[in-house]
């Protein structure tokens, strides 16, 4: 790599990018995630944009900005400006406080902005992987106009190649440095007139009072739009998901992206603090046996038997006899739990598990004190009793549950071994 690639920028812009940060008061994290990311970005001229929220039960700011200031400082390339009061966590301020600073910095900006929150990390891909992800890459965007960054290539050739598809044009373009073939807020880099069309104005245009996810508000738009009209898209499968293992590590859950949800709350911040894991001590009674399931999915003709037991000091739901899917138990109170499927293979985008939304509580009936399981989803809410052992009379649920979890496994694997939007 030579200093031309590697350090310059236009002759009439400071910066080779702008990065904008939306971050949460999670040091331990940043310092995990961090020095990967300083590789990535090598000697090339950033301007690096930080706004830091609170979360519940976690409110140092400055003590996350001075763990910042400790890692970034003193890099010759990088120039690190914190913005936002940091007074209240909300995710749509941050974003429109990084926006409009973003905005008055474009035109010190030479090819565009990489949006890239805290909590992503870089995975080292294999020479097998990096191979099967163009395959991926390929047959992901069949039917929109998507090319390949150099996978797994730095920050400098990165640049290299946008200066020579994109530099001295104005162009919509966005490279996805996730396992997605779509524009999203997950790490990835937007061109300035994408950023300031699809960012900048519908945030500006988003009424005081109102409240909206920035990504549905901004992001989803654009991957909606006529073929002929998308961004050119570039595909690197760089990040993966470090923050959902984080937050059920910690115990915080993230905020439901439905409007109504949002509208319901006025803010989009983390939701609620629940028990982190280690303090599940405090469960009145765990939740083991066997449940039947008699109108999962809210189908009344569909029968599953699950169990709930305790492994490797986690608390898992498995369907009896079937392999996958597998789901984690993470508590939110003395009697109740959110259900977290584990993903199939290592190499996807939210690895190793993701919320499904689904709530289950558990209680004693009063009457034959035996405990009785209620599922909480978008489906519908219904209880069921819990049982010690499996019941005769739905063994044959057994080999039928067997063949469809092999088919749901096999249906997972294969379309995610195809495809960089299963996961």
């Amino acid at each position: 790599m030579t200093c031309d690639d590697s350090a310059r920028s236009d002759l009439l812009t400071r910066y080779a990018f702008i990065i904008a940060t939306a971050a949460i008061t999670r040091p331990e994290l940043h310092r995990v995630v961090l020095p990967e990311i300083l590789r990535f970005i090598g000697r090339v001229p950033v301007k690096w944009l930080i706004n830091i929220d609170p979360v519940p039960g976690r409110q140092d700011v400055e003590g996350t900005r001075q763990a910042y200031e400790a890692q970034l400082s003193g890099i010759a390339n990088i120039d690190i400006e914190f913005v936002g009061a940091g007074d209240e966590g909300c995710f749509l301020v941050a974003t429109k406080t990084l926006a409009e600073r973003t905005t008055e910095l474009l035109d010190e900006c030479e090819l565009g902005v990489l949006w890239l929150e805290d909590d992503w990390h870089i995975r080292e891909l294999s020479a097998a992987e990096r191979v099967l992800a163009r395959v991926r890459s390929a047959l992901s965007g069949l039917g929109k106009d998507v090319g390949h960054a150099p996978l797994h290539g730095d920050l400098a050739s990165k640049t290299r190649q946008l200066r020579q598809q994109f530099s001295g044009r104005s162009a919509d373009w966005y490279v996805a440095l996730v396992p997605r073939t779509a524009v999203s807020f997950n790490p990835g880099i937007w061109s300035k007139q994408l950023f300031l069309t699809h960012v900048v104005e519908p945030l500006a245009a988003l009424a005081a009072d109102a409240t909206d996810d920035p990504e549905t508000l901004c992001a989803d738009p654009v991957n909606q739009l006529q073929k002929a009209s998308q961004p050119r898209l570039l595909v690197d499968p760089l990040f993966q998901d470090a923050g959902r293992f984080w937050g059920a590590e910690e115990g915080l859950v993230k905020w439901d992206k439905r409007r109504e949800q949002l509208s319901a709350r006025g803010k989009v911040s983390y939701a609620d603090v629940r028990m982190p894991r280690g303090a599940d001590e405090v469960v009145v009674e765990k939740p083991v046996g066997v449940v039947e399931f008699t109108n999962l999915f809210g189908r009344n003709y569909l029968s599953f038997l699950a169990r709930i037991r305790e492994v490797g000091g986690r608390s898992q739901l498995t369907f009896i006899g079937s392999p996958y899917p597998v789901f984690d138990l993470a508590y939110t109170g003395s009697s109740s739990a959110e259900l977290y499927i584990l993903k199939a293979l290592p190499w996807a985008r939210t690895f190793p598990f993701e919320n499904t939304r689904v709530a289950v509580q558990w209680r004693r009936c009063e009457l034959s004190n035996k405990m009785l399981l209620g599922v909480d989803s978008r489906v519908g809410t219904f209880e069921t009793e819990m049982q010690e052992k499996m019941p005769l009379k739905a063994l044959w649920l057994v080999p039928l549950q067997s063949v469809i979890g092999s088919v749901m496994y096999l249906r997972e694997v294969y379309g995610t071994l195809l495809s960089f939007d299963r996961g």
